[in-house]
């Protein structure tokens, strides 16, 4: 893909970025001088721990100040869009992955669609299945608090799922174990 600059605008058409087991091909582009993102993209990776520290690197640039990792790793397809502002994106995701794991916690198989607005993900769902368990979430999550609006409000279907594993995504620190 071609690399142009029309009209204050870093234009990327059709361009692959390769990475360590990882391609990212980009369409859209940068306005120069706000430098804010309007892109479709499509990445595939067999390593998605390396998405994860490019990720990890964006985050930390955002914010300028170092950044924890999201724990992401397995396989897959993520394809969608980026606007917005970095600091409040607004982005889609529809994403097929394997191997899954989130913030540590393994997903295994993993379907989604996902939309980041607001300050929030917005799960159209999320399926998870590991094995015969399965993990349905629908609803969103805030990342930033925002008055009047609760942090969570999912619809979360769960069959066999290890309920250590649904707490430890959510950060709650119980001694509950065993399938939901």
């Amino acid at each position: 893909g071609a690399i142009a600059v029309r009209a204050g605008f870093l234009d990327f058409e059709n361009v692959t970025f390769r990475f360590p087991k990882t391609s990212l091909d980009l369409t859209g582009g940068l306005a120069i001088g706000d430098w804010q993102p309007r892109f479709a993209y499509f990445l595939k990776s067999d390593d998605l721990r390396t998405v994860d520290r490019l990720a990890t690197n964006f985050a930390a640039a955002i914010a300028k100040s170092p950044a924890r990792p999201y724990g992401l790793a397995g396989t897959g397809e993520i394809q969608g869009t980026l606007a917005g502002r970095w600091a409040r994106p607004e982005a889609t995701a529809r994403i097929s992955t394997e191997g899954t794991f989130w913030s540590g916690v393994r997903l295994g198989t993993v379907y989604a669609d996902v939309t980041v607005s607001d300050d929030a993900f917005f799960f159209r769902p999320l399926r998870a299945y590991d094995g015969d368990a399965s993990l349905s979430l629908s609803g969103y999550a805030r990342y930033k608090p925002r008055q009047g609006a609760p942090r969570f409000d999912l619809v979360a279907s769960v069959s066999k799922f290890p309920m250590e594993r649904i707490l430890r995504y959510l950060a709650f620190d119980y001694p509950v174990t065993g399938l939901v």
